[in-house]
């Protein structure tokens, strides 16, 4: 394999609003961007996206048109663990040169939008190596969230389920699988593509076990969304 490149070049879709899409794929980028989750498309040395550093950059590209559409603080925290998931793979060295699209030589766009600039401190700290912000603590008087064991493991270690409410979604680890359930980087992830829920936003508030008989009974697991109005959506997502 390749040396890993030194040289992150940023990109935007150019059109539409940001969603979870695959239809810039062959853009020529290395990693898509989307709303909950971020695309692998091919790696480095396979990559086409920037004028006169083909097979040289790691393409990363927002989707929608940033020029329209801001770049949020998930936005950031999917380019974060994207470029994260690149370095595992060799893909890029630790303190790469970022570079937007529309500031390399030779290119005359605006990509990646004027909203990414706006944002562009952030961009490259997330391309950097290094730990993520610590979060903020939580509450003592909330809950903890749940992690749901599932069926299935990977190189011993148990598939889990776990809620991300920052995103709406339950992430899949370690081998663990469910209906509808989409990649995301090394794992997978269930989104919830109820109208409702994704006309209002609603939040993701917890995960739990399906059970039988008040007894977990290893089905799949439930997921909990405020509808709002004191109204508690339940999802039931079966393994797969």
């Amino acid at each position: 394999m390749p040396a890993p490149v030194s040289r992150i070049t940023i990109h935007h879709e150019g059109a539409g609003q940001p969603a979870d899409t695959t239809r810039y794929s062959e853009g020529g980028y290395s990693i898509g961007i989307g709303v909950t989750m971020f695309y692998t498309f091919r790696d480095p040395w396979s990559s086409w996206g920037t004028y006169g550093y083909n097979h040289q950059s790691l393409d990363v590209c927002l989707s929608g048109n940033r020029m329209e559409y801001p770049v949020t603080s998930s936005d950031i925290d999917l380019i974060r663990a994207a470029v994260t998931d690149a370095r595992t793979r060799a893909w890029v060295t630790g303190a790469p040169e970022v570079v937007a699209h529309k500031n390399s030589p030779g290119s005359s766009t605006v990509c990646p939008g004027d909203h990414t600039m706006a944002v562009w401190d952030r961009v490259v700290a997330a391309c950097t190596a290094g730990p993520a912000p610590s979060p903020t603590p939580p509450s003592t008087s909330e809950a903890p969230l749940t992690t749901v064991a599932s069926p299935h493991s990977r190189n011993g270690r148990q598939g889990t389920a776990r809620p991300v409410p920052a995103f709406g979604t339950v992430q899949l680890d370690n081998g663990a699988s469910c209906q509808n359930d989409v990649a995301s980087g090394n794992s997978r992830v269930w989104v919830n593509h109820d109208k409702i829920v994704q006309d209002t936003k609603a939040p993701l508030l917890d995960i739990c076990a399906t059970v039988t008989r008040g007894v977990p009974d290893g089905h799949g697991f439930v997921a909990l969304y405020d509808l709002g109005n004191g109204n508690i959506g339940t999802y039931v997502v079966p393994w797969s």
